[in-house]
């Protein structure tokens, strides 16, 4: 199947962010070269920008201007708002903030890796998707996609001889234990098509896992072999479950 060139251009920016050229980057795609090498420069020199790094003390001075006449209005009351609305009138409104919050910088943010300017606007919409989702098989689904991002920012932020991020590491295995433990709650149908989901991205962290331990410190070994490891384990809980489906005695395995 033919790839989009949008998909390309993400691929290869990715490639350029571990330290490769343009010019191999290219090579793969000669087809697409004249439309993505302008694209491709141009995303290096916006890399090349440093980060603004913000005074904390006259953001906290700044913040605490604002806040003092703020204060001395009257605050409003949001529940008041909605309480003399229609039903119909209170979704629209809701609708349209989700809307234009998804729209504007949630869009932007993305693709952003730790560290980028954007990362916390990414991690602050990941919240609110957690706050809005209440069922199970949507929770179960929302962790799932959470540990792909982690693990891809995981695989893309791992260079040769740079400390391994731990923190990422341990929350992209622990969105699948949380995605795992939502499994009992969900009917039959639901738990087998979550379950493929959950595979298929244990199978993506055992890839990344592996390749980022052949250039990683010797430092972070040892943090690596123990992640493999609970990808094992995952991945034996996913053979029970499945096990236990298919005997029609279903029981989340004890430990998982």
């Amino acid at each position: 199947m033919k790839q989009r060139i949008e998909d390309v251009l993400d691929e290869l920016i990715a490639e350029i962010c571990k330290g490769k050229t343009i010019g191999d980057c290219l090579s793969k795609y000669p087809q697409y070269e004249e439309e993505l090498r302008p694209l491709l420069e141009l995303a290096v020199k916006i890399d090349e920008i440093p980060t603004p790094e913000p005074d904390v003390e006259a953001v906290r001075a700044a913040m605490s201007r604002v806040q003092k006449p703020l204060m001395r209005q009257k605050r409003l009351d949001l529940r008041g708002f909605f309480a003399f609305k229609t039903l119909p009138v209170r979704a629209i409104a809701i609708f349209l903030f989700l809307f234009v919050f998804e729209m504007t910088t949630v869009s932007l943010s993305a693709k952003s890796l730790p560290g980028h300017f954007l990362y916390p606007v990414k991690r602050f919409a990941e919240e609110v998707q957690h706050l809005l989702t209440i069922d199970s098989e949507g929770m179960a689904r929302l962790h799932v996609v959470l540990a792909g991002r982690r693990t891809h920012e995981l695989s893309s932020s791992a260079e040769p001889g740079v400390p391994l991020n731990c923190a990422l590491l341990s929350e992209m295995l622990h969105e699948i234990d949380h995605a795992i433990e939502h499994l009992v709650d969900l009917r039959p149908e639901s738990r087998e098509r979550l379950i493929d989901q959950i595979y298929e991205c244990n199978l993506f962290q055992v890839d990344v896992l592996e390749r980022t331990k052949e250039c990683a410190c010797d430092c972070n070994i040892e943090e690596i072999e123990k992640a493999l490891l609970s990808c094992m384990e995952h991945r034996h809980c996913l053979d029970c479950i499945r096990y236990h489906i298919e005997s029609d005695n279903f029981k989340l395995p004890v430990g998982s």
